[in-house]
């Protein structure tokens, strides 16, 4: 910022960061935003996860683990610009990481590289980016950041970027293009 920036009131100063935010590895892109050209895809991927959960469980466990394919459409291939999702997120006035950290267990932990995440705890939306376009966007523990403003954004950019929410755990997804469909799957 320009010495003259700051007695004008600036507004691309930088938002204070907060502590470091840390993901578990297994928690990447379990709940992620796609968009809605993979819907066939994700149909086909929930019905196989489902039947796989039914066949391998055996009352304690799983006794194999299902492996989804790739995503056959990219996030990137929507074009969202790092700066763009950053100002749709500071709207939610969650705190912006310093940085992200993932790994495993109570000791390993890594720097997750061009990573962002807003939140706190273990409730958080993160995405990473590649020369400043979004590549993936995901969250963890969503019904724990404020309701109203987390149903806002969802839908927001469910509308602008024709997203789908995917929950690969529930094995479910969401429009979010339709509010109401939000709601029903935050109760």
């Amino acid at each position: 910022m320009g010495f003259w920036n700051i007695f004008k009131g600036d507004k691309t100063q930088k938002q204070s960061l907060s502590s470091p935010l840390f993901f578990h590895e297994d928690d990447f892109c379990q709940v992620e935003l796609l968009p809605k050209e993979n819907l066939n895809f994700i149909k086909l991927q929930c019905n196989q996860i489902e039947g796989s959960s039914e066949k391998n469980f055996d009352g304690t466990g799983y006794k194999e683990i299902f492996i989804r394919d790739e995503n056959p459409i990219g996030l990137s291939t929507i074009s969202i610009q790092k700066s763009e999702l950053e100002n749709f997120l500071s709207e939610l006035h969650l705190p912006r990481a310093s940085e992200v950290l993932t790994g495993y267990g109570q000791d390993y932990r890594i720097q997750s590289i061009d990573t962002v995440g807003f939140g706190s705890d273990y409730a958080a939306i993160y995405f990473d980016y590649q020369d400043y376009i979004v590549k993936n966007i995901w969250l963890t523990h969503a019904w724990n950041i404020e309701r109203q403003k987390l149903i806002s954004f969802l839908n927001d950019v469910g509308l602008r970027w024709g997203l789908l929410l995917v929950d690969w755990e529930a094995a479910t997804f969401v429009d979010l293009s339709d509010e109401q469909a939000i709601i029903n799957y935050l109760n």
